[in-house]
């Protein structure tokens, strides 16, 4: 009922932006269900062509990974991961996993977890890091442990029980213990500079932690002042990383790299791949944890209806191989990073006649902390023009029209999302010049006609209409002896419909043997923008002639 009801309220919001303009010509439109005006080799946005089900409504929004802090391995096989909008912890009952309800902790979206001794939790949220104890019968929040006012947080690592490093976006590790009331950052264990962080992981018990970056693992050691990378037990040339884990003082190493399980051993002088505990065939695993101090790990992969199972591995002597007895099936996985500055680009659509002024209109969510910025160029992408929604645009003239919209989040929580778009040719033009009647005109002409010249008596009548678009304010008609230059008279034009502009003109009595020119001026606001007619009236005969006949008839 929901889904019915949004889908509703764009339709709604579109009629009423469309009907707003109503004779503003729509040059563009796109509902993002399919990529047919989408440049996909340009845009880094995510384009969701079913968003909207039961409906022709598709969705642009930030792609995201899953923070891959969400997964941890007790000693005794027990295995902690983020599942909805909670922390569950599950244990083997001598014939499966099931979960321990006393150890359940209720947390609004969980981004990262670290284990400290006992059944003791770290939960990292947006903000902050809570930890929580188990008192007996439920886990409660211990304040002491706890820590606030993050930014941009990516996941922690707990060094021991009362020390926990957190992992920003901006390449920050920032080390906080506890000093008897509560905790605070030390400077000397914490570490900034590191770029393209994805997640960091330490050896219980040690100042030493890695992190994992875009195509590599760093490794940091305490040298007894500051913190340095160790660069013997650090990893290069990964492909596609999106998850590792420590274990054995660093020596051991698993990287979740290209749906495969890459295990690294030091061999007394660097890093080195175990084929033999390495695995590979996984479907879309998005996290893995050691079993502390064991070549056993186990992987949280996706299942084909989107839950997660986490699944566990251990050496038969041979190889690595799965034991079902200890997996888990049917998590929820909720924890997404968006990642910010996005953008989706319009392929160039080649207009017909130059354009300077457009009305762009959309429709899109921008929860807290996030927003779209939607850009047009005429100039097939040279120059840019930032566009309010729904509200008319001065941009520099051309034909060749194309669109970017740039979406953002500062904290990664949310996306926005752009749901349709329409762009309007808002552009001021005076056109299709008309004369609909003549009074007694000197020959027989078919009426209305825009085919000139046409054929007048000078003294009589004659009304005719022009066509606007851009929704002028006002028109006027500015008429010209042809022969001399002169200004002959002007009229003010009456708005008889949607952009039709209507006058009538009394021409002279005195002209002879000339013709008329006209120049129409539309006005807007402070902007105005004119036609030129030349030679688009005969001046045949006059009505000072006419009445001479009738006098001597």
């Amino acid at each position: 009922m929901k889904k019915v009801v949004f889908v509703l309220i764009l339709i709604v919001y579109l009629v009423i932006s469309l009907y707003a303009y109503a004779q503003t010509p729509q040059i563009f439109y796109d509902t993002y269900t399919d990529f047919n005006y989408i440049d996909t080799g340009k845009t880094t946005a995510n384009v969701d062509t079913t968003k909207i089900t039961g409906s022709d409504i598709g969705a642009v929004n930030l792609p995201f990974y899953i923070y891959p802090g969400i997964l941890k391995v007790r000693d005794n096989k027990d295995i902690v991961v983020v599942n909805g909008n909670g922390i569950s912890t599950y244990s083997f009952d001598g014939t499966q996993m099931v979960e321990n309800p006393l150890l359940h902790i209720n947390v609004t979206d969980p981004l990262s977890i670290s284990l400290l001794n006992g059944y003791d939790v770290s939960v990292m949220t947006s903000t902050g890091v809570t930890t929580y104890s188990f008192d007996g019968s439920s886990m409660l929040q211990n304040p002491f442990l706890s820590i606030t006012g993050l930014n941009n947080p990516i996941n922690i690592a707990s060094l021991s029980d009362k020390s926990i490093d957190v992992l920003d976006k901006q390449g920050n590790v920032s080390n906080y213990a506890f000093d008897g009331s509560s905790m605070i950052q030390n400077p000397i264990l914490s570490k900034s500079g590191i770029s393209n962080p994805l997640e960091i992981s330490s050896g219980f018990n040690s100042y030493d932690f890695a992190v994992l970056q875009n195509n590599s693992v760093t490794y940091y050691s305490f040298d007894g002042t500051n913190i340095i990378s160790n660069p013997f037990l650090s990893i290069s040339g990964l492909s596609k990383p999106v998850a590792f884990d420590v274990t054995n003082n660093g020596k051991d190493m698993i990287v979740l790299d290209n749906n495969s399980v890459k295990y690294f051993q030091f061999d007394g002088s660097q890093m080195i791949q175990n084929s033999f505990l390495s695995f590979s065939g996984l479907n879309n695993p998005i996290a893995i944890a050691f079993e502390p101090n064991t070549s056993s790990y186990v992987v949280l992969d996706q299942n084909s209806d989107g839950t997660y199972k986490a699944r566990y591995f251990q050496f038969d002597g041979s190889k690595m191989v799965e034991n079902p007895y200890l997996e888990v099936s049917g998590l929820q996985i909720n924890s997404k990073l968006y990642e910010t500055g996005k953008v989706l680009y319009s392929i160039p659509i080649q207009l017909s006649q130059n354009v300077n002024n457009l009305i762009v209109n959309y429709s899109s969510s921008t929860p807290t902390n996030t927003g779209i910025n939607i850009e047009v160029s005429l100039d097939g992408g040279t120059t840019w023009t930032s566009v309010s929604n729904g509200v008319p645009v001065a941009v520099p003239q051309g034909n060749m029209l194309v669109y970017r919209a740039t979406l953002t989040t500062s904290d990664g929580v949310n996306t926005p999302e752009l749901y349709w778009l329409s762009i309007l040719d808002n552009t001021l033009r005076v056109y299709n010049f008309t004369v609909t009647d003549i009074v007694n005109p000197p020959v027989s002409q078919t009426l209305p006609t825009n085919t000139f010249p046409i054929y007048i008596k000078a003294g009589y009548n004659f009304s005719f209409t022009v066509n606007t678009s851009g929704n002028a304010d006002s028109v006027t008609a500015d008429f010209y002896d042809s022969n001399t230059n002169n200004l002959i008279g002007s009229v003010n034009l009456t708005k008889t419909g949607d952009e039709i502009w209507s006058g009538t003109y009394h021409t002279p009595a005195d002209l002879v043997d000339t013709t008329l020119n006209v120049v129409f001026t539309a006005y807007r606001g402070s902007e105005s923008v004119q036609a030129r007619y030349d030679n688009f009236a005969v001046i045949q005969g006059s009505a000072l002639g006419d009445l001479i006949i009738q006098r001597t008839n």
